[in-house]
């Protein structure tokens, strides 16, 4: 360990030689002295730099933290109440109360692309509404306790179990 005096009141506490603690009384961080560059920043009262290879890929700030790059995650979780925002004009939301969810998209629709969709319930133990494509078929059915009743055919629709009520028609 070696205490190191630096340019512009910069002093530092050098371990090895390559890694330096370096304060100049308003800032403080961490340097790789070899490579000439800031590995963690901060400033009094302010901002805290994490660098990678010299460029800075998460800073704190006033509203929180600003990432640069990607982030991988085991997974994200936000308690009640919070929004998921997403969209340079937060176009596209996702939020829980506790009670409800919800998905907002602002500025259109929202647009699902798979080979199949089901509407489950909870333990997808029922289909509410499957949507599909059965041997060749684009389909979509309707289900009254995990029982299809109504389904779209190539000629019109199917309706099962026997029974069709149908109100006056204006």
């Amino acid at each position: 360990v070696q205490l190191q005096n630096g340019k512009n009141g910069w002093q530092g506490v050098s371990f090895g030689g390559s890694t330096v603690v370096m304060s100049n009384g308003t800032e403080i961080g961490l340097y790789n002295d070899t490579d000439n560059e800031w590995i963690v920043k901060g400033i009094t009262g302010g901002k805290v730099e994490l660098r990678h290879d010299g460029s800075t890929k998460l800073e704190t700030d006033s509203g929180g933290v600003s990432v640069t790059g990607n982030v991988n995650a085991d997974g994200i979780r936000l308690d009640d109440n919070h929004t998921v925002r997403m969209g340079t004009g937060g176009d596209l939301e996702i939020y829980h109360d506790g009670s409800n969810n919800l998905i907002k998209a602002s500025n259109g629709y929202i647009q699902h692309r798979a080979s199949a969709h089901y509407l489950n319930n909870a333990d997808s133990s029922n289909n509410f509404i499957r949507c599909e494509n059965s041997s060749g078929n684009d389909l979509v059915s309707l289900h009254f306790n995990g029982s299809k009743k109504f389904e779209t055919t190539a000629n019109g629709v199917e309706v099962s179990a026997g029974r069709l009520d149908v109100g006056s028609v204006s």
